[in-house]
């Protein structure tokens, strides 16, 4: 069961999906990140104000597949030590096949979150059973950490 946060506690569980630096220089007026969205620098994302955190918590930090080296980094300077992973194996809408994404060498259909801690984080792990793959439509991760840390 899920243990609630009182407002002047700080956070034991941190989900972070930052804006990176893709550098897609996408033709057309929507492609690319940048026109979607404000991208941060590698260094602008390490040095982001982190909201109060425990001296024992859990990071589940979203990469991209080209900037591995810079995830960990950042998982770095914001004081944490990587753990292990976790693979979203994205699904299309209803689930009824691969999801198609986007790459340069390869069409990506997964995503990588790294989890990483500082201090004792075990009790934050609700479910110990959850594998390192997640299989789920690309509405529903967020869902499934969900079931690792409650919420």
């Amino acid at each position: 069961m899920a243990r609630t946060r009182k407002p002047t506690e700080p956070f034991r569980v941190l989900v972070g999906d930052p804006p990176w630096p893709l550098n897609d220089k996408l033709p057309g007026k929507t492609r690319g990140a940048a026109k979607q969205y404000e991208t941060l620098t590698v260094d602008q994302i390490k040095r982001y104000p982190l909201p109060p955190m425990a001296d024992a918590a859990l990071l589940f930090l979203w990469r991209v597949s080209s900037m591995q080296e810079e995830a960990l980094e950042v998982v770095r300077a914001w004081g944490f030590t990587p753990k292990t992973e976790l693979v979203w194996l994205k699904l299309s809408t209803g689930g009824e096949r691969l999801h198609m994404g986007m790459g340069r060498i390869l069409r990506g259909a997964h995503e990588t979150c790294l989890v990483a801690a500082r201090g004792r984080y075990h009790p934050e792990v609700l479910d110990k059973g959850v594998r390192t793959v997640l299989l789920a439509p690309v509405e529903a991760v967020a869902s499934c950490l969900l079931k690792i840390v409650g919420g």
